[in-house]
């Protein structure tokens, strides 16, 4: 008995915040303007770049494209799209530049796998029924262990409520990722949570980064234009 309500209590413990990380990643990324203006931004400096291609005037693009952002290489070759992008967003439009912000759970429910979740879903099920079919053994009022089978007993009602409600929400949870990805123009049925999560989670991560090695170059430029006036003032001997 004991055996079947700890399986229970920890999947139940391990299940619930996942479910609600990936329910509420979908509503931040529906409801993000930040983000969503970003991918407009990011939409028409493709269609400029390939203005007079086959790709020009394009009305969208596959969510993977964002992790291959840095893979476009400026002249210079020293910098890429992304550091492009995060200069014209602290330059141009500031009040977008901080879209990760609003999307405070993307990293906890990249982490999440909805097999996993299946999995522990079906094995609470199954330690209920183990525990519901162990109590048989404790109908005899006679019995000394009554009142243990009586708090089991409600200890089964309780987790059978649970249950249902986690079930709800597992099933919740599955039609907000189809909703979100169809909302983004993907494919639910080719298109896996995980994948999905970690396209965009990879996006943010080499954005921020793109943002901190601007800055880098900005003070580097800094100071060599300081370097240059030092040595401008100074009279030849």
């Amino acid at each position: 008995l004991w055996s079947s309500k700890k399986i229970f209590e920890r999947m139940h413990e391990k299940s619930k915040p996942d479910l609600t990380y990936v329910i509420a990643a979908c509503e931040e990324l529906k409801t993000s303007e930040k983000f969503a203006k970003t991918l407009e931004i990011i939409l028409l400096i493709g269609n400029y770049m390939n203005s007079g291609g086959r790709n020009a005037e394009s009305f969208g693009f596959k969510l993977n494209f964002l992790t291959k952002l840095q893979n476009t290489k400026a002249a210079d070759n020293r910098t890429n799209m992304l550091h492009f992008l995060a200069d014209l967003l602290e330059s141009r439009y500031p009040q977008w530049v901080n879209f990760k912000e609003d999307l405070r759970n993307l990293e906890k429910a990249r982490r999440v796998s909805d097999e996993q979740l299946s999995k522990q879903l079906r094995g609470m099920k199954k330690s209920l029924t183990n525990l519901k079919k162990e109590l048989e053994f404790h109908k005899n009022p006679d019995s000394i262990d009554d009142r243990f089978g009586t708090e089991m007993n409600a200890f089964l009602q309780y987790a059978n409520e649970e249950y249902a409600k986690l079930e709800a929400t597992y099933t919740n949870m599955g039609k907000c990722v189809q909703d979100i990805v169809s909302f983004f123009g993907e494919d639910p049925k080719k298109t896996s949570a995980e994948d999905f999560f970690s396209d965009i989670v990879t996006f943010c991560n080499d954005f921020e980064t793109a943002r901190l090695e601007n800055a880098k170059m900005r003070e580097a430029k800094k100071r060599e234009e300081k370097q240059k006036k030092i040595l401008r003032t100074l009279k030849p001997m």
